[in-house]
């Protein structure tokens, strides 16, 4: 379920919104981003919730 996490769901949202994007260069640097930013998270050795626990503050207090 985390593999289809990391590749099918940025290659949806990109054949999605593939009409709506006006740009060539816009599609393709949003997908340079979507790839570099999920193979970055695949590759990292630390869970895959500890990424997005890693964007909110220190003192965060649920």
């Amino acid at each position: 379920m985390k593999k289809f996490f990391m590749t099918g769901v940025p290659l949806l949202v990109i054949i999605y919104y593939e009409p709506i994007i006006i740009s060539d260069i816009l599609s393709s640097a949003y997908f340079l981003l979507t790839a570099t930013f999920f193979t970055r998270i695949a590759t990292s050795k630390k869970n895959f919730l500890d990424v997005f626990y890693q964007i909110k503050p220190v003192n965060y207090n649920p």
